[in-house]
């Protein structure tokens, strides 16, 4: 199984994962050395086979407060009582932890975590 980016209009539409024989001749395959810079948005350079990431639309103070609402939207989520699984609490606290970064700049946009699902015991 490999990733492969899925290119439309000079920008990757989707990455998805199979195997070679099943994968549109049209895709792009992700190596070692494209595959930190391809995500969904990004750009798509055939020609040097690189991929760019989207400029942040957000400002760094705008990033900061986004960051910070969400970390309060999920405070709940570390509670003891609050009924989620052990497993979803862990990722819960590792999305939370990403959000931390993002608040104090160590990382920016192109890293925003996805929200975990709630999975409940």
């Amino acid at each position: 199984m490999a990733q492969y980016a899925v290119i439309k209009n000079g920008a990757c539409e989707n990455i998805v994962e199979c195997d070679a024989a099943n994968a549109d001749a049209s895709w792009v395959l992700l190596t070692d050395s494209n595959s930190a810079s391809a995500a969904v948005g990004s750009s798509y350079d055939s020609g040097t086979g690189s991929f760019t990431l989207p400029a942040s639309p957000y400002t760094a103070e705008e990033l900061k407060e986004m960051s910070k609402k969400a970390l309060v939207d999920s405070d709940w989520t570390q509670l003891a009582d609050v009924g989620l699984t052990a497993d979803s609490v862990v990722n819960w606290r590792s999305y939370r932890a990403t959000l931390r970064d993002i608040k104090d700049g160590d990382k920016g946009f192109d890293e925003w975590p996805e929200e975990p699902a709630k999975e409940y015991v």
